[in-house]
């Protein structure tokens, strides 16, 4: 009988286990794709992925994207202050070549 009580509560901790595994799957290929399109803004990325990070690259997916971008444009996202949308913008216009190509959606 205590074996039945139990049952759903190990189930529901199998599922929760398995949901931590695919988030922590998830922002790894989340970050090894900014990686390899815009470096530049892993160095925000150090202690997580912020949520104005995903908020930026949600708006403007590319490099090319954000140094079409007046300072004031980006710094409208919430938590991008306007030293930060300067140094992203000028990173973006410094990036290499081949990384100013359009990424997929995720």
């Amino acid at each position: 009988m205590p074996d039945n009580i139990y049952s759903s509560y190990r189930s529901m901790s199998k599922h929760i286990a398995l949901l931590k595994k695919q988030n922590t799957q998830l922002i790894n290929e989340m970050k090894m794709v900014l990686y390899s399109t815009f470096p530049e803004l892993m160095r925000y990325c150090k202690q997580g992925m912020p949520a104005w990070v995903l908020d930026v690259l949600k708006k403007y997916p590319s490099p090319a994207a954000i140094e079409k971008l007046k300072v004031e444009q980006l710094s409208k996202i919430k938590n991008v202050t306007h030293d930060k949308a300067l140094s992203i913008i000028n990173k973006a216009k410094t990036a290499p070549h081949h990384a100013t190509t359009v990424c997929r959606s995720f």
